[in-house]
């Protein structure tokens, strides 16, 4: 399955496309034109995606769509590699930082593939919540429920201090990425980093 999956660039091309857009359908001309790729290309590895189960299909006016199947066997394997590769940490990271006044900015939880994690987002600083919900609503899917918490500098010290079970589990737990550290001084201070 594995070789079906990876054996071009073009069919690279395709699964980004479809795994990190699964809410939508698409037309092999307009893939043909965003992805530039030649048309009998994408419809053959749209033709070998669908025949292994990856994508569903639909007609509606006498032109076929092409959809992701997220019941696919290792569907949410897949978006979680497109995912990591596509360093969507990154992308999210600079639209909130020019959101606000952000001195820590720590990815867990579904960023990293850890479901156990308290947070998704640990934002330490300030940030205007509807912006920030639009940012994430843009870049992820919407069944996805991104559980993010904002803490202002002081109160994330003070939490620090007092050894607070939420800021010692997130800061502690393995495979966090931080995009954004001002404040390496205090957390050092607090034996982290």
């Amino acid at each position: 399955m594995l070789k079906a999956l990876f054996s071009s660039n073009t069919r690279v091309k395709l699964l980004k496309k479809f795994l990190l857009n699964p809410d939508q359908e698409f037309y092999g001309r307009d893939l043909s034109r965003e992805l530039g790729e030649q048309i009998h290309s994408i419809r053959r590895e749209l033709n070998n995606l669908e025949k292994i189960g990856l994508l569903k299909t639909r007609w509606s006016k006498n032109v076929l769509l092409f959809k992701i199947d997220k019941k696919f066997s290792i569907y949410r394997e897949l978006k979680s590699i497109f995912k990591k590769s596509d360093f969507l940490h990154e992308k999210i990271s600079e639209e909130i930082k020019n959101a606000g006044k952000i001195q820590l900015l720590l990815f867990s939880g579904v960023f990293i593939d850890k479901k156990t994690s308290q947070t998704d987002l640990l934002i330490v600083g300030e940030v205007d919540r509807d912006v920030l919900e639009k940012i994430l609503e843009k870049y992820t899917e919407k069944e996805e429920n991104i559980r993010y918490s904002i803490l202002q500098k002081k109160n994330f010290i003070d939490r620090l201090e007092f050894k607070d079970k939420f800021s010692q589990s997130i800061l502690n737990e393995e495979g966090n990425i931080i995009t954004i550290n001002l404040i390496k001084d205090e957390l050092k201070k607090y034996k982290f980093f």
